[in-house]
């Protein structure tokens, strides 16, 4: 593979995928071997992000940008305890609806990609410390 730095190696990956995507059902032995590839390029970016330094301003900054949106997502969600009528014993049906509703919108805004992306920022701060 050569020496590559991590934006080359990305760009290789979304490559592998799009060759893999393209592939028909049974192209097995073109699979397995695109998924070798893919598994080479994902164990070389790994490598690539931990020798990588760290912009602790920018990631902070960005980190508090993803939690401002996910505080901003949380208001945007129904609560399922007052739709539900709260401790007076509502109906339940409202609650699992409120609940349908919360997933779609949490699903709309991308929020586990948004909890993953905190998580991992705050992991990569923790290591400096």
């Amino acid at each position: 593979m050569g020496e590559y730095d991590l934006d080359e190696v990305l760009v290789e990956m979304r490559r592998v995928m799009e060759r893999l995507s393209a592939l028909p059902d049974d192209a097995f032995a073109e699979r397995v071997e695109l998924q070798h590839e893919q598994k080479l390029l994902r164990s070389r970016a790994a490598v690539l992000r931990e020798g990588a330094a760290i912009d602790r301003v920018s990631l902070e900054a960005e980190l508090a940008g993803l939690i401002a949106r996910w505080e901003s997502l949380q208001g945007e969600r129904i609560d399922v305890v007052t739709q539900s009528g709260g401790s007076y014993g509502g109906d339940t049906l409202s609650g699992m609806h409120a609940m349908e509703l919360n997933r779609q919108i949490d699903a709309s805004h991308g929020r586990d990609r948004i909890e993953a992306r905190i998580a991992e920022i705050r992991h990569l701060l923790a290591k400096q410390d």
